[in-house]
């Protein structure tokens, strides 16, 4: 067993820390340590079928080619077809479409590979069958009068057969409607199924639903007619905060159900499902957890200070990855107990061809280190073998295909990526802090309706306090999860730990918050009253969300503050014995959380990263170096090991 003596010899060096609880031989570690290779283990990407211009030949050698880079599988996106190539052209869920896909499962489990597909053509759901009434929805609003219209939304890139009016993502009775026309695949289809269903990120258009008022009414005690002037700005600016929360609340909800009936179909037919809830007018955090697999995504690239590595501004995209909102997607599903977390990897890295494996790999070790494990490049195109260089692409790279020069080296990448997944698909996550995400803070805004909280405008997240708080805890090397109101009524306390879905953490830390429900106030306090440790910044928060009786509940609010009594403790915070638990009051977290049985990982000092797991036998480390900085010398762990392996998965 060899104890940790050295760490990043050269920069984005990338390896696996295990530590044992209990020493064995070396030989009985080699072979225990790598979980087996899966399919599941091996990296999927997106499969675009240009008009659906697939015959069995070319989908067996499209298959083949991938395997033998060492995809695992591949999810069908029907898009827009390839001039020239109308005449083979297959309309979307006609049966010669379904023998299509049919055939595409049996030969990818010949292979020993899955197969997803979205549920519908490009994105986002929507076609010809949508009726008007049905269709992405937008309000106008002229003092107390209400006009609703189509919202001009349709879907993007449609394949043939799949054109038409956007469905409207509010109304899980038009989803319904729309789910029917599954029926015939799923029929024709029989016991080999898709493994999962996708629903690419929010690009709906519309603010409204024909239930709207009728659903607002019932959710939040009140009918909105009378305020139709506030939710048009128009008004006392703090009513109108009020209002707009409310609204954007119903919003959220709606949306949650509609994301919730397409999981329960998808399951009842079999599948699975994976959602990128980013962009959504809702809480993403119980968006993401309401799918089997929760995706988030990375578009453009990261500006690493990696020694050597290119960066040629004209071949770039403007967005930059989003690493603090991409953890939003792990966390839910760690506080929902999913295994699998998604991302579509790679759009717009660079552009087309011009992207090299040196850039791809620390975009993949980002992901990793925000808790991904399941990796999706965006992506490949569909091409029949007889079609002349360069095939057929899709507009939007990166080109994984056979036609790009990174091809022959790509099944390199592709086992580091397979070995990686392997030992992050394994165990359970290792975070000590969950971390409370204000939406409501977020929807308290007396600007515009809806509030689309997307990857490509990410002050949101990264200019609010929670944002900083949770940059200041990477930094700082600190591990945690967001947590939302919905979540933190699912958590148990054992002892002082506080555990959700099988995973323990020490602290619950709540930053500056100012509009608190007070369920959750309520919630919060309970919890510490059976052994939590909670931690708020800056100062309690002040006020609750929302227009009904309002006075009553800030009142509510005011009489459970009182049950917590500060004390002076000399150390820069305040402290509150709570029945069984304590509350700390402070304005700095760093020292709020030394004061706790929280461990924070010094290597982040040196510039390493980190994200920690653990099984039975002990802990794994994903440890990176993407910084500037080479490291060469001892590293203390912030865990318990008696001997420690160093796994490379180069």
């Amino acid at each position: 067993m060899k104890w940790i003596s050295y760490l990043a010899l050269i920069w984005c060096l990338t390896f696996f820390v295990s530590g044992f609880s209990q020493v064995k031989t070396i030989e009985t570690q080699q072979k225990s340590l790598w979980p087996d290779i899966t399919a599941q283990t091996r990296p999927g990407l997106y499969w675009w079928w240009p008009g659906s211009a697939v015959d069995t030949t070319n989908i067996s050698f499209n298959l083949e080619q991938l395997h033998n880079a060492g995809f695992g599988g591949v999810t069908i996106v029907p898009i827009y077809g390839v001039k020239g190539y109308e005449d083979r052209f297959i309309p979307y869920l006609s049966e010669h479409w379904i023998d299509m896909l049919a055939y595409t499962l049996a030969r990818a489990g010949s292979l020993g590979m899955w197969v997803d597909m979205t549920s519908g053509t490009g994105w986002p759901f929507g076609g010809p069958d949508v009726l008007l009434e049905d269709a992405d929805m937008r309000v106008d609003l002229e003092g107390i009068n209400i006009r609703t219209e189509f919202s001009g939304r349709k879907v993007k890139r449609a394949a043939p057969g799949g054109e038409g009016y956007a469905l409207n993502p509010y109304s899980k009775t038009s989803l319904k409607k729309y789910l029917h026309k599954f029926d015939p695949m799923f029929q024709r289809l029989g016991t080999r199924l898709p493994r999962a269903q996708y629903h690419d990120s929010f690009e709906y258009s519309g603010n409204w639903s024909p239930e709207f008022i009728s659903e607002f009414e019932k959710r939040r005690g009140y009918a909105i007619g009378p305020y139709l002037e506030m939710l048009s700005g128009d008004g006392d600016t703090s009513i109108v905060a009020r209002v707009k929360s409310d609204y954007r609340e119903t919003l959220a909800e709606l949306h949650l159900e509609y994301i919730e009936t397409w999981h329960e179909w998808a399951e009842r037919n079999g599948c699975a499902t994976r959602n990128q809830a980013h962009g959504a007018p809702g809480n993403l955090l119980d968006l993401y957890a309401a799918s089997s697999i929760p995706e988030t995504e990375i578009f453009g690239s990261t500006k690493f200070d990696i020694p050597g590595l290119r960066r040629d501004t004209l071949t770039i995209a403007r967005d930059t990855p989003q690493p603090l909102i991409n953890r939003m997607a792990s966390s839910a599903a760690h506080i929902s107990g999913k295994n699998l977390v998604a991302a579509e990897t790679g759009t717009w890295v660079r552009n087309h061809f011009h992207t090299a494996l040196s850039q791809i790999k620390p975009e993949i070790d980002q992901l990793f280190l925000c808790g991904v494990n399941h990796v999706f490049y965006h992506g490949n195109c569909y091409s029949p073998r007889e079609a002349p260089w360069p095939g057929w692409l899709f507009y939007a790279a990166m080109q994984i295909n056979p036609r790009n020069t990174l091809w022959n080296d790509l099944p390199v990448l592709n086992q580091y990526v397979t070995r990686c997944q392997a030992v992050l698909q394994s165990g359970k996550p290792d975070n000590d802090i969950l971390l409370y995400w204000p939406v409501y803070d977020i929807w308290h805004d007396t600007t515009g309706m809806q509030r689309q909280l997307t990857v490509h405008r990410p002050e949101w997240l990264n200019e609010s306090e929670c944002g900083k708080i949770a940059d200041s805890l990477v930094r700082n090397g600190y591990t945690f999860d967001y947590i939302s109101d919905k979540f933190l009524n699912k958590i148990s306390v054992i002892d002082t730990l506080v555990e959700l879905s099988g995973n323990a953490y020490k602290v619950i830390l709540l930053p500056h918050v100012t509009y608190l429900p007070v369920a959750t106030l309520n919630r919060i306090i309970d919890l510490a009253e059976k052994g939590a440790t909670v931690l708020i910044q800056n100062q309690l928060p002040d006020d609750v969300p929302g227009l009904n009786q309002f006075e009553v509940r800030r009142e509510k609010k005011n009489l459970l503050l009182q049950k917590l009594v500060f004390h002076k403790t000399g150390k820069d915070y305040s402290e509150a014995r709570v029945g069984k638990g304590v509350v700390l009051l402070g304005n700095d977290v760093n020292v709020l959380l030394a004061a706790t049985a929280v461990k924070r990982e010094p290597m982040a000092d040196s510039g390493l990263q980190f994200i920690r797991r653990w099984n039975a036998e002990g802990n794994y480390y994903f440890i990176t170096n993407v910084s500037a900085r080479p490291v060469d010398g001892w590293v203390e762990l912030g865990t318990r090991a008696k001997g420690v392996y160093i796994m490379d998965p180069l």
